[in-house]
């Protein structure tokens, strides 16, 4: 349900921006998307990675000349981020990594990284955000402390100043959600 639907409503003081980046709604990180949006107030956007289909960067150097990614199928993403004053990366947990489409999103926010240290524009996002990461890990060793640690440069840049984290391991067995769901409402 969370990654399919996109709620555009007019502007309040919270607007919250998800990028969901699993594959399917329907399975872990689905519910736990699901348990998030449950406590979540002000507007909603939701942005399915699967289903958006981002390119990935391919080092084209627009962004060196321009404050923004030359390539135009992320234009209402930028506005939306950019608007956004909480951020929320809800993600399966693949190779240690974020799944291929994620990985492509958020590496299309390296216009950011060029507004800050190319064009000398400080911050490069006006508006500050709190972010929240969500991990949800196959096994029991993983912890989501990997993809964490990845975002961390990407948040310095996009104006976060507050980051949250939980991360759900053991999803390939059984996921006790009403302890999730106590741990979210404590984030």
């Amino acid at each position: 349900m969370c990654a399919t639907t996109a709620m555009n409503t007019p502007l309040s003081p919270e607007r919250t921006v998800v990028l969901f980046g699993a594959p399917r709604t329907s399975g872990s990180t689905g519910t736990l998307c699901d348990l998030f949006l449950s406590t979540c107030g002000g507007d909603v956007t939701v942005i399915d990675c699967f289903a958006r289909g981002v390119a990935p960067c391919d080092d084209c150097g627009g962004c060196k000349k321009e404050t923004r990614c030359v390539k135009r199928d992320m234009d209402d993403l930028y506005d939306a981020i950019e608007q956004a004053t909480r951020l929320v990366f809800v993600t399966p947990v693949y190779n240690r990594s974020f799944p291929a489409p994620m990985k492509a999103l958020v590496d299309r926010l390296q216009c950011y990284w060029s507004r800050r240290f190319v064009h000398g524009i400080k911050p490069p996002v006006a508006t500050p955000k709190t972010a929240v990461l969500l991990t949800v890990c196959g096994s029991e060793r993983d912890d989501g402390l990997c993809v964490q640690n990845q975002l961390e440069p990407t948040l310095t840049i996009l104006h976060v100043t507050e980051t949250k984290a939980l991360h759900v391991k053991g999803s390939d067995g059984e996921v006790d959600w009403d302890t999730v769901a106590e741990q979210l409402n404590r984030l």
